[in-house]
């Protein structure tokens, strides 16, 4: 009900009849967002389980800082980061049968940056979405305005290496 609520909410206020989210959690929610959508379309964009890791990280220790109640160890954030991301793609695998072929589109993240434009053209054909040739000024816009974005470069200490390929072997 509540996960509705949020969709109706987002509808109404954006005045649209497509709701897009970008929510991670959700590629662990296939199942019930195809329960409550029998039409869904994904849009699975895989990015290095190394990168994804350190991002991670970062995120949570940024974002964190204000609301958290109690502090955590890094060990112990570790932890939580590689069984969040274990549970959350073995979900995604296990389910990912469950989207008819002509509802999912997936994408290596690295392949996306090179050509985002052309990426998003075959999301659009290849999902049935209509009106990419309206929107394409709008994504050539933003794309150019992202192009001074610099990726942050992570060192990934060789025992990180380690730890996050045996956890997550499987999703290399």
């Amino acid at each position: 009900e509540g996960y509705l609520s949020l969709v109706k909410k987002a509808l109404f206020s954006s005045k649209k009849d497509r709701f897009i989210s970008k929510n991670p959690p959700n590629t662990g929610r296939i199942k019930l967002i195809l329960e409550m959508f029998p039409n869904a379309k994904f849009i699975f964009i895989h990015r290095d389980p190394m990168e994804t890791y350190m991002s991670t990280t970062s995120f949570i220790k940024k974002t964190m800082v204000l609301p958290k109640l109690q502090d955590i160890s890094d060990k112990e954030l570790k932890r939580n980061i590689h069984w969040q991301y274990f549970k959350l793609m073995n979900s995604y695998i296990k389910n990912k049968p469950l989207i008819p072929k002509e509802n999912l589109i997936e994408i290596r993240f690295e392949e996306f940056e090179k050509q985002p434009l052309q990426h998003i053209e075959e999301i659009y054909k290849q999902l049935r979405i209509p009106g990419f040739s309206k929107a394409e000024n709008i994504f050539k816009e933003y794309i150019e305005r992202k192009k001074s974005h610099e990726r942050k470069n992570y060192h990934i200490p060789k025992q990180i290496q380690s730890e996050i390929y045996q956890s997550w072997q499987f999703a290399f």
